[in-house]
């Protein structure tokens, strides 16, 4: 009877302890997919605000040469053409 006693009594405090575990290591699972998904966020608005500035800079170049190409149109061999087709710009 005594050993019926202590096996019921090591079941129950193993069920417990087991339930305490697992409630400890979902809400630490929830933590740290909770900053996971700020950091991905966080990287994300990062990543946006790099593709703008180089969209920024490649209209800017795009005008740049554009203009080039306007000023010389006149003058198809001059340096600045050659330049260009030569770089494969």
């Amino acid at each position: 009877m005594i050993k019926g006693k202590a096996k019921k009594r090591l079941m129950v405090i193993g069920a417990v302890s087991s339930y305490f575990m697992r409630l400890s290591l979902l809400d630490e699972m929830k933590k740290k997919g909770l900053i996971l998904s700020k950091e991905f966020i966080n990287r994300t608005e990062e990543s946006f605000k790099a593709l703008d500035i180089i969209n920024k800079l490649v209209n800017h170049q795009l005008i740049i040469t554009a203009k080039m190409v306007i000023r010389n149109q006149d003058h198809r061999k001059s340096s600045g053409i050659s330049c260009l087709i030569k770089n494969k710009w």
